[in-house]
């Protein structure tokens, strides 16, 4: 890896490029393995073992981008990953492309699941709330509250 302006990037071997706050999962297919890489998702091919696609939140969107604290694949091609400020993107892992950001949490995003349909997702964060959201109406259907501490997976 090479060390740029104290953050890291993904060299050419493959090896364990992953941030300390957050898990790895494996996308619908099970061919590809999502990678949070601070504010970076990677999305790398497991037989191959190379990085196919390198996910990054654009520039226009509210905020510095701040590491991904959290990942969930769906059973279709889409993912969501929390952040620390408290945002949630739905990404399209075959387009490679952001297709909604949902916000809502005060705190950073410490847990993420969807449903078996792909409709609804679930998201906990340190601001002890728990969301649940509407994937395809990209709206927050209830907040959970009563956590005495963070919401962890």
């Amino acid at each position: 890896m090479v060390k740029a302006y104290l953050r890291y990037e993904p060299a050419a071997a493959f090896g364990v490029i992953a941030s300390v706050d957050s898990s790895i999962a494996y996308d619908s297919s099970g061919k590809h393995l999502l990678a949070p890489a601070l504010e970076k998702v990677g999305v790398w091919h497991v037989r191959q073992g190379v990085c196919t696609k390198t996910l990054t939140p654009s520039p226009f969107s509210r905020g510095p981008s701040l590491a991904v604290t959290s990942i969930a694949s769906s059973q279709s091609s889409l993912f969501a990953s929390g952040y620390a400020d408290g945002s949630i993107r739905i990404w399209d892992c075959d387009k490679g492309t952001c297709e909604t950001t949902l916000n809502g949490h005060k705190g950073a995003v410490t847990a993420l699941r969807y449903n078996k349909l792909g409709s609804l997702l679930a998201s906990g964060s340190k601001d002890n709330d728990v969301i649940l959201w509407d994937v395809v109406g990209e709206a927050g259907l209830f907040r959970l509250r009563g956590h005495r501490d963070h919401v962890l997976i």
